[in-house]
């Protein structure tokens, strides 16, 4: 008799066969059934597999051949070629391998069905790999399409705009040639008839133009319009909700009797001035702005107080948490300049005369010279558009949020109290009610939202949460109580919308949790009436093992908002990635589709589950699918986080760790570069974006982020190659790669990156080929990425380390580059006496004097040369640096006399040492008492410092003494 296990051995064994031979028996006989021959589920993946073979000949077929040369073709444009060709490989590799699992004819096709349902069975892994493979080659070609499409739909959106343009150009060609025709014809029969108008008639008839200058003055709007643009100008708009089905709908109809807000269709169709739409924080304001500008009803009654006039409108919507364009004077006025003229092209000639003129007769500043406005040039521009715009157009503008505007609001009240008394201009406004506002508006016409809102936020209510299902079941089992939930809420709301939403989604989520209408009563009283308080409630809900990451994401954020105003769930997903190791280690390829869309859908979850909805991810408008944007939910929210109690208990949760935002922003940048956009054309703002982060982090952190900052570097000569990537050619960087983003490190400012590399390589000031590394410490000018920063300690690392202040690169050395520095602060200093205080400091900030004159010390003091033309520019420096034109001065002195006794020339003339001996020991020096007196001991400078002036000091007098003797009998 056979032992238990033995038994249970061979009983598992049987059943194992008893079911391979079932599966065999079914294959089988689906095979012998089938009318091709096939089973149902290979038939489908040889159609499946087919269909790609027959799509990716045509995408082939759409993209440039293999004859065309390689130079013309975009990286896309290979990678999609690339991706295409493997995909209908992987496919036909499995068309072949279910075509011999077939069963082919029709003699013996029971034994024959039984033997390929066998080979069927044996074969099923390798057939799930390829359709794996081919499933995996797919993703990575709809991406790649997603993509391209998204950047053709860009180029389709700017053509369009250049044929619209090229539209009215050509219709006012039109119109002139008829012109002229009309004029010909009409002079010729005068001429004959020998009318005397006619014929003194010279050249071309008046009117007629050279159709190459008209393409030019095309040209020149398109330009002058484009320069206006920003690119987040709509942004905000796109980035407001849409309203919620039947709300708002109120807004175009009368108001009724004895109601204390003003006929808003009636201001549309036939009054002036101002509208002043105000309401709390977070009560729909903005949605209800986006309500009007989308209806077409608006265009409607506006037409009706227009015609016969043209009628122009205009929008630009605030966002105080968005980029500087989006909640500044500047960016108000280039909006609404760019809308205008964008529908009244022939009032740029009219509004721009000089910058016009100016490119009509040098046709290369189009490319060579882009237009830089000034806020005083934009509101003379904007004030004299509707003086000049004649009778025959009417402006009507809508702006919201004027209190996210980032400055004084009497700017913009002035600006439009002043245009709206224009008898052909009028304005839509929103905003809180502040102090300044209600004063200024309080007798325009107007609404107050959160008064008006009480049916939209209970249609709100019965569609988000009535209309839930299990809602619908407590209304069924308690009919009483499950109804006074609603408007418990609604009288709890107080015409705050983001509350309402942010209480629905509690309660929501406490239906999931099979809460009974006690429970959800019991949720909702506990929720505070307030919004802060309701934020903070929200905070305190989070569970404890995700507080500290909540802090970070909180922090990550904030700080990206407050330096680069933008973020995505990808670049998220980076920053809070644990496997930097891992990252830096991966090859470098854009990521797949399911890897992407995994981490877009993690961020989701820490959106919820450790900031509580407060940060919410929306669909990029520029590649929708592929990534999100993230906002804070809603500007009091930003403003909740930001108070004083709050942001501190945020930072206290990451105290205990080595966490910083600037760090975490820095590796997000690298390795979104690298699996983000490698293959791609560079975004040259996202590798200056990431020195500015490196930079900001050093300065925090005092060390250098060498692993980032070299893989940074290899990604990018990998994606755009090793010898121009930075910007220079190798006359300027050399032969070594790797000099070009020390150079670019040099430039930016990145003190402790550049100290681990030369510590590392204690002659690599020395190996440099072509430009020498002091010249990217000194020089602005030389065109690399990055911006530049002038660093008095990079300057001395390099000298200390084997630089020479006087090497010739390209006809002039650093401290040639220096000295003109010095020229060009004096001169700006100079010319600005007459100009105040406040412009001098200005020009002191932009030359960034403090460094310059640190660096011109430590280049006397490293050997720099010493002639005429530096006591010249030490002395333009007395007026405005007296104390340090007088330290430079002494310096200046010494070195010569040191130099000129190292060069053999035991010469130092007596001003020399009466310059020296003055500025060191006379009344004010930096070595005298008050009465004059030498007394090194009472200066403050460390005393190695001291006593290395006083022993050149002292050598200097001893030459002069020794010269000043007659000589020995």
């Amino acid at each position: 008799m056979l032992d238990p296990l033995t038994a249970l051995s061979l009983a598992s064994n049987v059943v194992q066969f008893l079911d391979f031979s079932a599966k065999l028996v079914a294959k089988g006989n689906e095979l012998y059934k089938s009318a091709d021959g096939a089973l149902v589920g290979n038939a489908e993946l040889e159609v499946i597999a087919k269909d790609l073979q027959d799509l990716n000949a045509r995408l082939q077929q759409s993209t440039p051949s293999h004859n065309t040369n390689l130079t013309t073709l975009t990286t896309s444009d290979v990678a999609l070629r690339k991706l295409s060709e493997q995909c209908s490989g992987v496919a036909g590799e499995l068309i072949e391998v279910l075509d011999k699992l077939k069963v082919q004819g029709t003699s013996k096709r029971r034994w024959k069905s039984v033997r390929q349902a066998l080979k069927g069975l044996m074969k099923k892994d390798e057939v799930g790999a390829i359709a794996q493979r081919l499933q995996n080659v797919r993703n990575e070609l709809n991406l790649h399409i997603l993509v391209l499409m998204s950047q053709l739909r860009e180029d389709l959106e700017v053509n369009i705009e250049r044929l619209s343009h090229g539209q009215d150009h050509t219709n006012e060609l039109i119109t002139r040639e008829h012109e002229r025709t009309r004029k010909t014809i009409l002079a010729t029969i005068y001429s004959r008839r020998g009318n005397q108008p006619f014929q003194n008639l010279q050249g071309p008839p008046e009117g007629t133009e050279n159709l190459g200058q008209i393409r030019k003055d095309a040209k020149i709007e398109a330009f002058l319009l484009a320069s206006l643009r920003f690119p987040t100008m709509k942004n905000r708009f796109d980035e407001i909700e849409p309203a919620h089905r039947k709300t708002f709908k109120w807004i175009f109809l009368p108001p009724p009797q004895l109601s204390r807000w003003s006929d808003f269709p009636q201001w549309l169709s036939g009054g002036t001035g101002i509208y002043w739409i105000n309401g709390k924080p977070a009560s729909g304001k903005s949605t209800l702005m986006r309500f009007i500008c989308d209806n077409p009803q608006t265009a409607s009654l506006l037409n009706k107080w227009s015609q016969p006039k043209r009628l122009i409108r205009a929008t630009h919507f605030f966002w105080n948490s968005g980029t500087a364009d989006q909640r500044s004077y500047e960016g108000l006025l280039r909006a609404l300049l760019f809308d205008i003229l964008r529908q009244a092209r022939n009032l740029i000639r009219v509004v721009f005369p000089d910058e016009w003129a100016a490119h009509r007769g040098h046709p290369t500043r189009l490319i060579l010279e882009p237009e830089s406005w000034t806020l005083p040039r934009l509101i003379q521009t904007f004030e004299h558009l509707f003086q000049q715009a004649g009778d025959d157009s009417r402006f009507c503008l809508f702006v919201d949020g004027l209190d996210e505007y980032n400055g004084d609001p009497f700017n913009i009240i002035n600006l439009f109290t002043n245009i709206s008394k224009l008898p052909n201009v009028k304005l839509c406004v929103s905003s809180r009610p502040i102090y300044e506002f209600v004063n200024a508006f309080r007798s325009y016409p107007t609404l107050r939202l959160q008064d008006l809102s009480f049916n939209d936020i209970k249609q709100y209510v019965d569609d988000e949460l009535g209309a839930n299902d299990l809602m619908r079941k407590l209304h069924y089992t308690e009919p009483q109580e499950a109804p006074k939930l609603s408007l418990e809420i609604i009288d709890k709301a107080d015409g705050v919308f983001l509350w309402v939403k942010l209480v629905v989604i509690s309660l929501l989520r406490g239906l999931r949790n099979s809460d009974h209408v006690f429970d959800l009563q019991k949720r909702l009283r506990l929720l505070p009436p307030s919004l802060e308080d309701l934020f903070s409630h929200i905070l305190g809900r989070l569970e404890p093992v995700y507080l500290e990451q909540s802090s970070r994401i909180f922090q990550i954020f904030a700080t990206s908002w407050r330096m680069v105003e933008h973020f995505t769930s990808l670049q998220l997903s980076f920053a809070e990635d644990p496997n930097v190791d891992s990252l830096l280690s991966s090859r470098t390829q854009p990521i797949s589709e399911i890897e992407r869309a995994k981490r877009v859908e993690l961020v989701d979850i820490w959106l919820v589950t450790r900031c509580g909805g407060l940060i919410e991810a929306n669909d990029s408008s520029r590649s929708p699918g592929l990534d999100r944007n993230l906002s804070y939910l809603h500007r009091t929210v930003r403003d909740f986080l930001e108070l004083p109690q709050v942001w501190s208990r945020i930072l206290a949760l990451t105290q205990e760790s080595d966490f910083n935002p600037l760090v975490a922003l820095l590796q997000s940048h690298v390795f979104f570069l690298k699996f983000r956009f490698f293959g791609v054309e560079l975004p040259i703002r996202f590798a200056e974006e990431t020195l500015y982060y490196a930079y900001q982090a050093e300065l925090e952190t005092r060390q250098a982020e060498v692993s980032l900052l070299d893989e940074f570097d290899r990604v990018m000569q990998r994606s755009n190659g090793s010898s121009h990537f930075w910007g220079a050619s190798r006359k300027v960087v050399g032969q070594n790669p790797h000099h070009y983003f020390l150079g670019v490190a040099i430039r930016c400012g990145l003190y402790h990156y550049v100290a681990h590399k030369i510590d590392s390589q204690p002659d690599l000031v020395r190996m440099k080929e072509g430009c020498p590394l002091l010249r990217y410490a000194v020089q602005e000018s030389i065109f690399l990425v990055g911006r530049y920063r002038l660093s008095s300690q990079i300057v001395e690392l390099l000298l200390h380390n084997g630089s020479c202040p006087n090497q010739i690169f390209d006809g002039d050395s650093a401290w040639d580059i220096i000295q003109k520095g010095l020229e060009t602060l004096t001169f700006s200093l100079s010319e600005a006496k007459a100009k105040g205080d406040t412009i001098r400091n200005e020009i002191k900030r932009e030359n960034e004097s403090p460094e310059l004159l640190k660096t011109t010390r430590i280049f006397l003091l490293n050997g720099a040369v010493v002639n005429r033309r530096v006591y010249k520019i030490l002395r333009g420096l007395e007026s405005e640096f007296p104390d340090d034109a007088k330290e430079l001065r002494a310096i200046a002195v010494a070195q010569e006399a040191q130099n000129n006794q190292a060069s053999g020339r035991r010469r130092t003339t007596t001003e020399s040492y009466l310059t020296l001996s003055g500025a060191f020991c006379g009344k004010g020096g930096p070595y005298s008492t008050e009465d004059g007196r030498l007394d090194i001991a009472a200066h403050q400078l460390p005393q190695t410092r001291r006593r290395n002036w006083f022993r050149k000091l002292c050598h200097l007098t001893a030459l002069t003494s020794l010269k000043s003797k007659p000589p020995a009998s």
